[in-house]
């Protein structure tokens, strides 16, 4: 079967197609382009990448029979345009879509069998967060959950961790990581990767559309992991109010 793959949740969009056998496991990633989601025009530059890389797998947009996309955490602009597009191909075609988390795919972009946290800058020094172990099964690249997907500071996450692998050696992929002003110094292990790749999306969503059940387009949502800075009272207007003259 056909699958078309991709994530804009992050300022480093991807977009795949490749070929996967659900019976065997069996895959390949056939084709690929990578680059900025450019913020709120992300939405124009999807499609034209999505038209763009079918051709360039040499099928038609009518032959995908799986569609997965990234719905986060990550921007909330990014997110939801990904899993706007995602709807609107589903329907367009009657598929169902494999929703794959932004934090799995980054996981999946560190070669090397592994645990794996998986960090992306949430602001307010917070992160969100998430940690696997690489497990091999097959042809395919699985991911075991070790610590839940959270939004939370880095001294709480790696709190988190500790306490679910102790002093198991880990890499940290994703966003730089500082402690906070004032809070306990924490060490923090050798860096990996820094963004996700296609390869790490395509792996990520292979075992979403092997192992995990579809979701009806209606059904699809983002993953925020916490209220936007509009619920949060946070939004401050960026000039000053100046009455019309005109009124």
């Amino acid at each position: 079967m056909w699958a078309l793959t991709f994530d804009t949740a992050t300022m480093h969009a991807i977009v795949a197609v490749g070929r996967i056998d659900r019976a065997t496991g069996e895959h390949e990633l056939v084709a690929w382009r990578e680059g900025a989601s450019l913020g709120s025009q992300a939405s124009a530059s999807l499609v034209t990448a999505i038209e763009t890389i079918v051709v360039e797998a040499g099928i038609r947009v009518a032959e995908l029979r799986l569609l997965c996309c990234g719905r986060g955490p990550g921007t909330f602009t990014g997110a939801r345009v990904a899993v706007a597009t995602a709807m609107g191909l589903a329907l367009g075609l009657g598929l169902q879509v494999h929703p794959v988390s932004t934090l799995a795919a980054l996981a999946a972009s560190v070669d090397e069998p592994q645990l794996v946290l998986a960090t992306l800058d949430a602001r307010r020094h917070e992160v969100y967060a998430a940690m696997y172990r690489h497990c091999r099964v097959g042809h395919t690249l699985r991911l075991e959950t070790i610590v839940s997907e959270r939004c939370a500071s880095i001294t709480s996450v790696l709190a988190d961790v500790r306490a679910a692998v102790g002093n198991d050696p880990f890499v940290i992929a994703g966003c730089e990581l500082e402690t906070p002003q004032g809070a306990t110094p924490v060490v923090l292990p050798p860096r990996s990767v820094t963004t996700a790749s296609p390869r790490g999306l395509w792996l990520a969503s292979v075992q979403a559309m092997t192992s995990e059940a579809p979701v009806d387009p209606s059904q699809l949502d983002a993953a925020y992991l916490r209220a936007s800075y509009a619920e949060l009272g946070l939004n401050r207007p960026k000039r000053p109010f100046v009455p019309s003259p005109f009124a």
